[in-house]
């Protein structure tokens, strides 16, 4: 009798071990570095080595040398395919170390179809200088076609670097590449915030009703934030990210930008437009000028191609030091005295032009939005 108890006592306490692992976090590795496992897929212009050069930091390694093919090709990448479900798991994280003075824009993109049957997921994120400890969440993660991605499926992961800050090889190191479901499951803690949601709602709609009606809409237009870039930039332009002026306007793009020739004096940066305008009074960003004298920029959007009409041009001035830019979007006419078609937005830029981009000029820009 007394064994039986015993036998009965040791399978509750490993029934309650059980328990407590299930609900902890489960962890994933994806990519085994310490153990000398590599990246599987490799763009050609990417070199790969393990290296202990920052081991107190991050551990043992994955180094990564990116850069370009060609103008035609600004990207480079690392990554693997999946073997299984990431269905049970909320986190994708990785340690890197960035030894460069400048920050890294890099993402994460993640496929759960063929290329022909739908778009993959993109999240964006910045490697500041030293050691950085890199979280994107997956729950509810959807593609850039709208749908959301089925972990279930997924097929590969890759870490991909695009833009003109890789026209000179970046080197960063990574490791410890893994999935965390969070610390709980996924199916308790998504019932538990819908409940929280609904009591906050609630109180919202008691007592701020008034509030709700002047609350400003604001959504990026460029989350420099997490390393987004410009992906129209004129081969006169340089850009890079910079945490210069971090404490005055965040983490910003360093613009340096200058004429080509006498007969093309001007130089761009922009970024193509994927979503309506229309319910937008407003483009909005911060900017640092570290000069002593004022700069003279334009912004200027197009709704539809140069051959049908023209676009919409706005003047601003830089004075030295932080400037909080404004450009009214409502009654916005383009140069031919057109209305502007905010809902078919196609694309927009910063330009400058004239005898003041003789030499270089540079500047920071942060925070564009749209309110």
């Amino acid at each position: 009798m007394l064994k039986r108890a015993t036998k009965l006592a040791i399978m509750v306490f490993l029934l309650s071990i059980c328990l407590v692992y299930r609900l902890e976090s489960k962890n994933l590795t994806l990519l085994d570095v310490g153990n000398g496992e590599m990246a599987s897929n490799v763009s050609d212009n990417t070199k790969l080595t393990l290296s202990d050069d920052h081991e107190g930091e991050i551990g043992t390694a994955l180094k990564v040398t990116m850069a370009w093919k060609a103008a035609d090709k600004p990207w480079g990448w690392i990554g693997m395919d999946i073997k299984r479900s990431w269905r049970d798991f909320s986190l994708f994280k990785l340690d890197a170390f960035n030894p460069n003075e400048e920050p890294i824009s890099l993402t994460l993109q993640i496929r759960d179809c063929p290329s022909s049957e739908g778009k993959p997921f993109n999240e964006s994120f910045i490697l500041k200088p030293g050691k950085n400890e890199i979280e994107i969440e997956l729950s509810g993660a959807k593609a850039q076609d709208g749908r959301e991605i089925d972990f279930s499926k997924v097929s590969s992961w890759i870490i991909t670097g695009v833009g003109e800050m890789f026209k000179e090889p970046k080197i960063f190191y990574i490791s410890n590449i893994r999935l965390e479901d969070g610390g709980e499951p996924r199916k308790i803690e998504k019932k538990q915030v819908v409940k929280k949601k609904t009591k906050e709602k609630q109180k919202v709609n008691k007592t701020t009703t008034k509030l709700k009606k002047t609350t400003v809409k604001t959504v990026p237009v460029m989350n420099i934030e997490k390393g987004e870039m410009p992906d129209n930039v004129s081969d006169n332009t340089k850009v890079s990210l910079s945490s210069d002026y971090e404490d005055e306007i965040g983490m910003a793009l360093k613009v340096s930008m200058s004429w080509k020739a006498p007969d093309k004096p001007w130089g761009w940066i922009g970024l193509s437009i994927r979503n309506t305008w229309e319910e937008y009074s407003s483009f909005n960003f911060d900017a640092y000028n570290p000069g002593e004298e004022l700069i003279s920029l334009t912004l200027q959007i197009r709704d539809c191609p140069s051959s049908e009409g023209r676009p919409f041009n706005e003047k601003f001035i830089l004075k030295p030091g932080k400037n909080e830019i404004k450009v009214v979007l409502i009654g916005a006419k383009a140069e031919d005295g057109r209305e502007m078609a905010f809902s078919r937005a196609s694309s927009w830029i910063i330009t400058g032009a004239g005898e003041m981009f003789k030499e270089p000029k540079i500047f920071f820009i942060s925070n564009v939005c749209l309110k």
